[in-house]
């Protein structure tokens, strides 16, 4: 169905009532009505409806003085009944500390998965589990947009649960600002989105708190290995860049899905282009200027146009939209017009630019990146220069490290994980449960491959149909009365 006709019939059946009146001098009857569709159903997929759950309140122990990847706030065992996890799986979450861009402290949320039985890998004894560290991709910039308050924790079986299916744990940071959203004295924490290098603090710091937490379940030399979709895929080359530098023990490799690198260079090209510029990926323009703001609070949101401007701090903000409200509510406007004009040639955002650059340079591999041949989300045309980038950068400094690039065909952004599980899930499982190589490897071979895998029928699977960019299911939760609706 035509997007623009869905939203009218979507409008039409929704105009007559408003939940909440929008104080925006630029929404229309349509962007009220789509913006309180869109934000009350985002609160029926959370865990806790409400826009400051309890368990995001940073307690008044919080102090930048405290070292990155100490504990906050432990929930040992999180309540499933409002979540969709499967029933053999049980859930915690935690706060800890993270340092951002400028190696500022600051709080941040996690959620640890539990398998009901431990892979085995060498020298683990009892509940020792092996673990995958994930990161997910976009969610959206505000606090309700942490996906450990997700009910189907944003990726559901096609990572999270299947994972803990195979005795693995996994440990998912929110990243900061998503899930804890300020200090114990109101003071706003800001999600620095695209800043990649920042997540990928976040992501080491919770492993080291998730281990600080349950020392007997995840011991520090327990073997991890770390993977990422699309903003995720972005943070996960970001972490094993981090690795080289600062490495965490039990580090095993990298998988990246689709991995989100230079989104501003992207974005800038599409702007740019006439034939591009309305396209639904300008879009994305509106949360880097955030982005850029929670890096540099002086910039001060300038990038944004008068109604871009408008639509973040009077729609989106007061009902902390996510993804599905952010596409319905600024859904009136050209996404170039939710910009200024040239906002990526501000020096701020050139600053950001430089100092979240991921890609070209060392890192601590094995590093397998895949992408799907037709992802509208992250180009090809767009990921596989950075791949030959660091390639070139491996053989001119003779790097042992192991870069594997595959590509899938015809593969949009969200089939590419399902097209390719039996290839990551081999791959995670060869590393976290074989006993690690020894030796490295020769310096004078090639330390990079690339593959093609081509499926049975894609033109005949659900990818081939409109909007494939997106997951193709949803994982509902029924009521405890209903719980019948289960035997479908």
């Amino acid at each position: 169905m035509n997007k623009l006709l869905l939203l009218s019939l979507l409008w039409q059946a929704v105009q007559p009532t408003f939940a909440v009146v929008f104080n925006s001098t630029s929404c229309t009857a349509q962007c009220q009505a789509l913006g309180n569709l869109a934000s009350s159903y985002e609160a029926s997929q959370r865990a806790d409806a409400s826009l400051t759950p309890s368990f995001y309140n940073v307690p008044s122990n919080f102090s930048r003085r405290l070292a990155p990847g100490s504990l906050l706030k432990i929930e040992y065992v999180t309540d499933p009944t409002n979540y969709t996890v499967p029933y053999s799986l049980s859930m915690s979450r935690i706060l800890y500390t993270t340092t951002d861009l400028n190696g500022t402290i600051q709080p941040a949320s996690a959620y640890i998965l539990w398998p009901y039985t431990a892979a085995k890998y060498p020298n683990s004894k009892g509940f020792q589990f092996p673990m995958v560290a994930w990161a997910h991709g976009t969610s959206g910039s505000f606090g309700a947009c942490g996906p450990s308050n997700y009910k189907a924790l944003q990726y559901h079986f096609m990572v999270p649960y299947a994972i803990a299916e195979q005795g693995i744990a996994v440990v998912a940071p929110d990243y900061a600002g998503l899930g804890v959203s300020a200090l114990p004295d109101g003071t706003p924490v800001l999600h620095p989105y695209t800043g990649a290098p920042a997540q990928a603090n976040d992501l080491a710091n919770a492993v080291v708190a998730a281990r600080t937490a349950f020392p007997a379940s995840l011991p520090k030399s327990n073997p991890f290995v770390v993977a990422g979709h699309s903003q995720g895929g972005g943070v996960a080359w970001a972490f094993a860049e981090r690795q080289a530098s600062k490495p965490v023990a039990g580090y095993r490799g990298t998988v990246a899905f689709a991995p989100a690198l230079r989104s501003v260079e992207w974005v800038t090209q599409i702007l740019k282009d006439p034939a591009q510029a309305n396209s639904p990926a300008g879009g994305v323009g509106i949360n880097i200027v955030a982005g850029v703001t929670a890096a540099y609070p002086a910039y001060n949101y300038r990038g944004l146009s008068a109604v871009g401007y408008d639509r973040w701090h009077n729609v989106l903000a007061p009902v902390q939209g996510c993804l599905t409200t952010q596409s319905l509510a600024l859904a009136d406007v050209a996404p170039a017009n939710l910009t200024r004009v040239g906002w990526y040639d501000d020096a701020t955002v050139r600053e950001f630019v430089s100092r979240t650059r991921v890609g070209g340079k060392a890192f601590a591999g094995p590093l397998l990146v895949i992408e799907g041949e037709l992802d509208s989300a992250v180009p090809l045309a767009l990921l596989a220069p950075v791949v030959n980038e660091t390639c070139a950068f491996l053989a001119k400094t003779h790097s042992a490290e192991q870069l594997d690039f595959v590509v899938y065909g015809k593969m949009n952004h969200f089939p590419t994980i399902q097209a390719s599980q039996a290839q990551w899930m081999g791959w995670v499982k060869e590393r976290l449960l074989a006993a690690p190589s020894k030796g490295s490897r020769d310096s004078k071979k090639t330390q990079c491959t690339t593959a093609r895998v081509d499926g049975f029928r894609p033109e005949s699977a659900v990818t081939a149909l409109p909007d494939a960019i997106l997951p193709n299911w949803i994982v509902s939760q029924a009521a405890p009365t209903e719980h019948w609706k289960y035997s479908l």
